[in-house]
């Protein structure tokens, strides 16, 4: 028969629940690896545009959707129609590097991904858009 833990064994649980057995403590070197990345050139994004239906007052800021991992601009078709008419607003779904239809390239990390879309962004003159992302 199992023996119970001791009230100081308990004691020292309850201090620290569960530092480092589930979740240990990612090490310097893995950070700084991550981190030193350096950016390729920007890869050219297509992206598939819903306009404004009206010219009535509308959502000031254009919403663009970056899909998830292994997506593409298609998962957001049906949502993409259904903002732009709701809040009568123009929506961008674009595909990210190595996805879909966009430029592949040998460099894929969230680095060159985000400053594929910075440039994007830029190319269509989008200064302040609403940006949804998933499963980033």
């Amino acid at each position: 028969m199992p023996t119970r833990p001791s009230i100081s064994v308990l004691s020292h649980l309850r201090a620290f629940p569960l530092q480092g057995r589930i979740h240990p403590q990612p090490s310097v070197r893995s950070i700084a690896t991550a981190r030193t990345s350096e950016l390729a050139s920007p890869v050219p994004l297509s992206f598939t545009e819903v306009p404004k239906p009206s010219s009535q007052a509308a959502l000031s800021q254009p919403i663009v959707i970056l899909h998830g991992l292994f997506g593409s601009k298609q998962n957001w078709k049906a949502l993409s129609k259904a903002m732009a008419s709701r809040l009568n607003t123009r929506v961008l779904a674009v595909d990210l590097r190595n996805h879909g239809e966009s430029s592949h390239s040998e460099v894929h990390d969230y680095a060159n991904m985000a400053n594929d879309v910075t440039q994007f962004l830029k190319e269509q003159d989008l200064d302040k858009p609403i940006i949804i992302g998933h499963s980033m």
